[in-house]
């Protein structure tokens, strides 16, 4: 299936056709191209003829769940993003999920919630209705960051945000206001909204967007680790 030149694929999956039918209006109205599955097999067929962009699964598919279905891509495709849902909480599926670096978003999911986990794993962001793809950048080199909640290396940046990785026991809060020191008179303000455990630590995809100046001064941050590659 042909990509739109200004889109991702998404592959939402649920047994649940309301679930599907507001998931699927959320993103597509973001700019997404959204393919649907209802099914647990249906999926599985999907993902490997289908090759998408980001998984969504909730995690109850009659027999199976939706970390069988994250198991089974990352066996073959280990760096897909994925996003569970579930229609409670649990503290045990929730682990589990953070195991597989997945986001865990529970019933009922916010569309801000749902789009700020989609936008920090594509590397993407809104912009007035329209959707315009922001890449990740993966660093060439080590550059650690002394944030208000410690030291953390920067692991990939894009211009809606980076993924972070702080040391083990840093218990970054989610959604908490963390300033980055993007040059010696100069910070940002970004959101972490989602975390999984890393071998040396713990990974957070944080959100950079606010006032005009600290967003322009962002992107010439980025812009200058792209340069230096």
């Amino acid at each position: 299936m042909a990509r739109n030149d200004d889109g991702s694929i998404v592959l939402l999956v649920s047994t649940d056709d309301s679930e599907l039918e507001q998931h699927a209006r959320i993103l597509r109205d973001d700019g997404y191209e959204v393919i649907e599955a209802a099914s647990f097999e249906q999926a599985r067929t999907l993902l490997s003829s289908l090759g998408p962009d980001l998984l969504i699964t909730s995690i109850q598919l009659d027999a199976y769940n939706g970390l069988h279905l994250v198991w089974r891509q990352r066996m073959t495709h280990p760096d897909r993003p994925a996003i569970i849902t579930s229609a409670y909480a649990d503290v045990v599926l929730e682990s589990e999920a953070r195991d597989l670096r997945c986001p865990f978003l529970v019933a009922p999911v916010d569309p801000d919630q749902l789009l700020a986990s989609v936008h920090a794993l594509l590397g993407t962001e809104a912009s007035d209705g329209d959707k315009r793809r922001w890449p990740r950048t993966l660093l060439g080199q080590t550059l650690e960051l002394g944030t208000t909640q410690g030291p953390a290396q920067v692991v990939d940046v894009s211009y809606g945000g980076c993924r972070l990785q702080f040391r083990p026991g840093a218990d970054v809060p989610l959604s908490c206001t963390l300033a980055l020191p993007i040059s010696s008179d100069s910070e940002v303000i970004g959101t972490p909204i989602w975390r999984a455990p890393v071998l040396d630590g713990e990974e957070y995809g944080v959100k950079i967007g606010g006032a005009q100046e600290a967003d322009v001064a962002w992107r010439a941050f980025v812009d200058d680790l792209k340069r230096r590659g």
